[in-house]
């Protein structure tokens, strides 16, 4: 039976924000973390070269594609300066999402790294008394990567030209749409998808195996006497 002090100390305010900010940070990290892992995983796209026929649908040579590929990725990274200069066809309105893109994707890499950080830093603070959040996170950040990822495989354009529009003021065009499609197809999309998630699903594993690794520490803590307690390691 729950005391009534254990039962303040679970519906207290404060554990409560303590808890959604654990599964904020969480869920966003490895969901930020997924997106930039798999847009980085060189070797997936090359091997979606073949296994869909992408050059016949763009209408370069493999070698040629898996160079461009190479080449947006590298335009992409923070602090590049580099310009585009693709084998693929690009109309002006297609080289102005990549360079809103790229502008979005520093952002995102900065997010990261404040995320990582922050993640770090609560697990910290959190490990001995408050570590009922890891299984909070670990609930929600799973939930979090499947909605996500299921609404971007769904309606991939929808949502593409929505954020577009509401971030940087412009909208696709169907030579865009055609072309992101082409390069980008849903198959595609959809691997990418199943590893972000597979990393969510990593992440709460691990979360919820803290939980209660930490857990069954503090029990056996509290059953030892007080001298014995302040040695226990």
């Amino acid at each position: 039976m729950i005391s009534n002090k254990q039962y303040k100390h679970k519906n207290n305010p404060f554990n409560l924000i303590i808890n959604c900010i654990t599964a904020l940070v969480s869920s966003l990290l490895f969901l930020f973390l997924g997106f930039l892992g798999v847009l980085n995983l060189q070797p997936l796209y090359y091997l979606n070269i073949k296994w869909f026929d992408l050059p016949s649908r763009l209408l370069v040579s493999s070698s040629l594609l898996k160079e461009d590929y190479a080449q947006i990725i590298h335009y992409l990274l923070p602090f590049q300066e580099s310009s585009l200069s693709l084998s693929i066809p690009l109309t002006n309105s297609s080289l102005a999402i990549f360079s809103d893109l790229q502008y979005a994707l520093f952002i995102l890499y900065l997010a990261t790294i404040f995320l990582t950080f922050s993640f770090v830093l609560l697990i910290i603070l959190l490990r001995r008394t408050k570590y009922q959040a890891f299984l909070v996170a670990g609930i929600v950040t799973p939930v979090v990567s499947i909605t996500s990822c299921s609404l971007l495989l769904i309606f991939p354009v929808q949502i593409s030209h929505f954020l577009h529009h509401f971030i940087f003021g412009r909208s696709f065009t169907s030579e865009d749409e055609s072309f992101l499609l082409s390069m980008f197809p849903k198959e595609y999309l959809l691997q990418c998808g199943g590893l972000i998630i597979l990393l969510s699903l990593i992440a709460s594993f691990l979360l919820i195996r803290s939980y209660r690794k930490q857990k069954q520490k503090n029990t056996i803590d509290s059953l030892l006497p007080k001298k014995q307690n302040y040695y226990y390691i």
